[in-house]
C-alpha cells in the first residue's frame, strides 16, 4: 500500500491498512447511516447459516492488479471453501441478495489502495503493478466472516475506510495440521 502511494499520490483511501484490509464476499446494499434494523438481523442470520459446517477459507495471495477504482491483491482459493461460502451466502440471503443478483464474482481480491482523487503518476503506477502481477504474498486463512459497513476517516494515518463490524460468524475450527505452513489471519 505504502509503495503504491508513491505513484498514486496522496488523498487515496489506505484500504491495505491492517485494520481495514478485507476480502469482499458480497455487497448487500448501498451505504446508509443507520443500520440497526431487521435487514441487518436477516443478513447476520444468513451469514451464520452460510458458514455453518464450513472449514476455514484459505486464499493464496498471488500478485497485484489494477482496477478502475483501486490497487488490489489478487487471491486464489486453496480449496472449495471460498466458492462454497460465496454460493451458500447467496442462497441463504434469498431476496436480500438483490444487490449483486446476476453478478458473477469470479475473483477474490483485497483492495490495498482505493482511489479517491487523481493518480499522481498513472504510467508509473501501471508499471509498478505490472512488475508485481505474479508476486507470491503467501497464504491467508480466515476462520470467520464478518458483516461490516465502512466508515471514511481522515486522520494522522491518512484517509482510511474502517470497518464497523455488525456481526461475525465463525467457521468450524479444524484441528491444525502440524506439517502445514503457518497462516496469518486477515479479516
Amino acid at each position: 500500500m505504502v509503495d503504491a502511494e508513491v505513484y498514486a499520490g496522496p488523498g487515496h483511501f489506505r484500504t491495505g491498512a491492517a485494520d481495514s484490509v478485507h476480502f469482499t464476499v458480497r455487497a448487500l446494499e448501498l451505504y446508509r447511516e443507520s443500520v440497526d434494523d431487521r435487514a441487518i438481523r436477516r443478513y447476520a442470520s444468513a451469514l451464520r447459516r452460510a458458514t455453518r459446517g464450513l472449514g476455514p477459507v484459505g486464499l493464496d495471495l498471488v500478485g497485484l492488479t489494477l482496477a478502475p477504482g483501486s490497487v488490489m491483491v489478487c487471491a486464489h482459493p486453496v480449496d472449495k471453501s471460498a466458492s462454497t461460502l460465496m454460493s451458500r451466502l447467496s442462497d441463504e440471503l434469498g431476496d436480500d441478495a438483490w444487490r449483486e443478483a446476476g453478478m458473477d464474482r469470479n475473483i477474490w481480491y483485497a483492495s490495498i489502495l482505493h482511489f479517491a482523487t487523481d493518480i499522481a503518476e498513472p504510467s508509473g503506477l501501471v508499471e509498478w503493478v505490472a512488475q508485481r502481477r505474479d508476486l507470491d504474498l503467501g497464504r491467508a486463512v480466515m476462520d470467520s466472516a464478518e458483516l461490516v459497513r465502512f466508515r471514511y476517516e481522515d486522520g494522522q494515518a491518512g484517509r482510511l475506510m474502517r470497518p464497523e463490524v455488525l456481526a461475525t460468524a465463525r467457521t468450524r475450527i479444524l484441528r491444525p495440521n502440524p506439517e502445514a505452513p503457518r497462516a496469518d489471519l486477515l479479516s
